[in-house]
């Protein structure tokens, strides 16, 4: 994962996109397994709840859920996985993840608006349990 990191600070400066594919099932069914996915880089401040944030974590590329923006720090949660990540500094997001093309049909036939907004909703009542 190291050599994608690399790649990644090559194509942040250029200002581009970097295209991936979502490889693990923390943010099923917004993002199954196989979804194509774009990551551009943003600054952590300009991120909102509800935002698919892409954050280094050690040597690996994580894709969740921004839940709040803090003076120091993020918080973001995957969909599926059952406790909120630690606290990400800022240093460590690479950037604001937005979907290109979902890999499973069943995820095709939800009504994204109506989805979004309930997890929107979802993680504003969550960022006022954890306030800045």
């Amino acid at each position: 994962m190291g050599l994608v990191l690399d790649l990644w600070e090559q194509i942040r400066a250029t200002g581009e996109a970097l295209p991936i594919t979502m490889v693990g099932s923390s943010m099923w069914p917004a993002l199954p397994i196989g979804s194509r996915l774009e990551l551009r880089a943003c600054a952590a401040t300009e991120l909102t709840p509800g935002d698919f944030v892409a954050f280094r974590r050690g040597r690996l590329i994580v894709t969740h859920r921004v839940v709040a923006v803090r003076l120091h720090d993020v918080l973001a949660w995957g969909d599926a996985v059952i406790r909120p990540d630690a606290p990400i500094p800022h240093e460590d997001v690479l950037g604001r993840v937005t979907v290109i093309e979902r890999a499973s049909p069943f995820a095709k036939l939800l009504p994204q608006v109506l989805v979004s907004r309930g997890v929107a909703a979802v993680a504003r009542r969550i960022a006022r349990a954890f306030p800045p």
